[in-house]
């Protein structure tokens, strides 16, 4: 269960620890009027897609089912990620998150692939392809002067 392995007490702590240290330099950030674009998670695959595409890989147990996640687990994996970057955007207006889980996540699965495409490469990196899906949700992004707000595009 990679929830409670990321979110049980003695994994808290640190993060904690670092949300802080975080709001001491955003402050600074802030002062100087410099604007901070904070990305939100991307989906994080169970298997890495490039072991699973070969024939001779898709029936390891680990490729079963690889190729896809529910939204659902996804979304409650990176919520309490994003309810950090969204304090901070809410402190400082100069900081903004970018989140483009809904161009990847189309319904309530999310897959490794798109048009028959990878999206990504290993189980949590992006391959070319899925950076040219996010493309757009950033230039969008970049475009405009940080809102301190939570900036997301499908």
């Amino acid at each position: 269960d990679m929830y409670s392995f990321m979110y049980n007490d003695i994994s808290m702590k640190p993060r904690q620890d670092a949300l802080d240290e975080a709001r001491q330099i955003l402050a600074g950030f802030s002062d100087r009027q410099i604007d901070v674009f904070f990305t939100g998670p991307t989906p994080v695959f169970k298997a890495p897609p490039f072991r699973c595409v070969d024939w001779f890989n898709s029936m390891n147990s680990a490729c079963i089912d690889g190729g896809k996640q529910q939204r659902a687990y996804l979304e409650r994996l990176r919520a309490p990620i994003l309810d950090g970057i969204s304090q901070l955007s809410q402190i400082y207006n100069n900081v903004s998150v970018v989140d483009g889980f809904d161009s990847l996540c189309l319904d309530d699965f999310c897959h490794t692939e798109l048009n028959g495409r990878p999206l990504f490469f290993d189980g949590d990196h992006l391959s070319q392809y899925g950076n040219l899906v996010l493309y757009p949700v950033f230039k969008a992004a970049l475009m405009r002067p940080a809102t301190g707000g939570y900036l997301s595009a499908r």
